[in-house]
């Protein structure tokens, strides 16, 4: 994995040097740790950068996240997107939750090996979980209707969710707002990154209608 993020300097070009230089570490641990815990693709590690920390940090491009905010990442892996955030965030707080037992050991041991202060990881199905969040976010293979009645107890009054998720999502759109009452946005990651990969990616925002 070379020390070396062109993309990231591209298309994110306010990032700090010793952000881009944890994101690059981020890269190294990732690629060690999926050879032992199927974390991502395996074909997807040789585009790490793309395909993983700049979709990721399509929601770092749109502003959302404010200085001092609790967001928590429901599903995440190896990760992803919470350790990309909270390396772009540093005075925010992120918790990161997952079911799965050794994708959340992987991810503790990258978080420390990190020293990212501002995480908290948490074993554990996102219904048990406890708190109030300004921010809920999650590369969503869940139907988002079930991601809403999953985690609707922990998103604050003026909180938001945003998705990162691919394809036709008009429907599924149709039938969460139909369930929520939220108004959900949604528009495509090329706009950000005019990538071939990003033609197909899309970012969704909703939050309680006024």
């Amino acid at each position: 994995m070379p020390n070396s993020m062109p993309l990231l300097t591209t298309y994110l070009p306010d990032l700090l040097p010793s952000q881009i230089a944890l994101l690059s570490n981020y890269a190294q641990l990732m690629s060690e740790w999926n050879r032992k815990v199927n974390l991502v693709s395996r074909k997807d590690m040789e585009f790490f950068e793309e395909r993983h920390l700049l979709h990721c940090l399509s929601i770092y491009r749109c502003g959302e996240i404010k200085e001092g905010f609790n967001v928590l990442d429901v599903g995440t892996g190896g990760g992803l997107p919470g350790i990309p955030l909270a390396i772009t965030h540093p005075h925010s707080h992120f918790t990161l939750v997952d079911s799965i037992g050794k994708k959340i050991n992987a991810t503790q041991d990258m978080v420390t090996q990190l020293q990212l202060n501002n995480v908290q990881v948490i074993h554990s199905r996102v219904e048990h979980i406890k708190g109030t969040y300004d921010i809920i976010t999650g590369r969503a293979v869940t139907p988002l209707s079930d991601f809403y009645s999953l985690t609707s107890h922990l998103l604050s009054p003026t909180g938001k969710y945003i998705w990162l998720k691919g394809g036709d999502l008009h429907n599924e759109i149709f039938q969460f707002e139909k369930l929520s009452g939220y108004a959900a946005h949604h528009f495509s990651l090329y706009t950000y990154f005019p990538l071939p990969f990003f033609q197909t990616k899309q970012m969704v925002r909703a939050k309680r209608s006024k």
